[in-house]
């Protein structure tokens, strides 16, 4: 399974929103789940973590 672990903020947003986004590629590390960081219709799944509406 590939997922898209898509931040719009990366880079910018810094915080507990950072620290959180930060907190879940750690998991998919350690559980050696590939992502990538681009918003990609290549991947199983599309996570996205946005701030606005």
């Amino acid at each position: 399974m590939k997922i898209s672990h898509y931040f719009e903020g990366e880079g910018t947003v810094t915080g507990g929103f950072a620290q959180s986004v930060h907190n879940q590629r750690e998991i998919l590390d350690r559980h050696g789940i590939e992502y990538t960081t681009d918003p990609t219709l290549d991947a199983d799944l599309l996570h996205l973590n946005n701030m606005g509406p």
